[in-house]
């Protein structure tokens, strides 16, 4: 009756790294990944702390799926009971998104966000397949990757990579706020989060990490310039 909360609703074990909300056998969940596991709620009041390991969750194929920080993916298709599904085949912490996406075969699968590029998951084998879009290995690739309309947006730093796949055929193209004349030196940094409205594509930006603005020419007095002609 109020437009205000009255409480805290629940302190999670450890620092939320994902959040999604779903609907598992008639019932809609809010779940919360963190570093000990996840936690989630169907009312806001009774809330279970799973110790599942996860980063990242994603709902596909009417179910939960989530992935730890060593690339383990799990997949729950009843709420609370968790079964190692596949393993990522990179070194621990090279995960940085879970997302739904459309593969070379036209199909929506899980794809997950790495340091390296994005990896497609075969449901049928148990597997990651790689892809043949690849980034130079960074810490920020990937994160806040996501599908928009017709095509998958994976930010790279400040960067954003359009991806489209589909009939065994890809297009990539190179977009993003640091494009043309960028932007100012105390708002650049990474992106963290992609976000699809109506008519645009919004990037959250974590500008903390800018660097500060770098004099490339300075004299303390005037001088002489010669041009010419090599």
């Amino acid at each position: 009756t109020t437009d205000t909360w009255g409480a805290t609703l629940h302190t999670l074990p450890a620092v939320a790294t994902d959040v999604i909300r779903f609907r598992m056998g008639g019932v809609v969940y809010l779940a919360f990944a963190h570093t000990g596991g996840y936690s989630y709620t169907s009312d806001g009041i009774a809330w279970v702390d799973r110790t599942t390991d996860t980063l990242y969750l994603v709902f596909w194929d009417e179910a939960l799926w989530g992935m730890d920080n060593t690339g383990q993916l799990w997949k729950s298709t009843a709420i609370g009971v968790e079964v190692n599904n596949s393993q990522l085949q990179l070194p621990d912490g090279s995960v940085t998104k879970l997302f739904v996406a459309r593969n070379s075969a036209d199909t929506l699968v899980i794809f997950a966000a790495t340091t390296e590029g994005p990896y497609a998951h075969d449901n049928a084998n148990s597997k990651f397949l790689f892809t043949e879009l690849t980034f130079p290995t960074h810490p920020d690739n990937g994160k806040g990757s996501t599908r928009w309309r017709d095509a998958t947006y994976i930010p790279v730093g400040l960067s954003v990579t359009y991806y489209v796949q589909g009939s065994n055929q890809a297009v990539v193209a190179v977009m993003g706020p640091d494009r043309d004349d960028g932007l100012p030196s105390d708002q650049r940094g990474v992106i963290r989060q992609l976000l699809g409205t109506q008519n645009d594509l919004l990037a959250l930006l974590d500008a903390t990490s800018a660097g500060a603005a770098q004099t490339l020419f300075a004299t303390t007095g005037l001088g002489s310039h010669r041009s010419g002609v090599l």
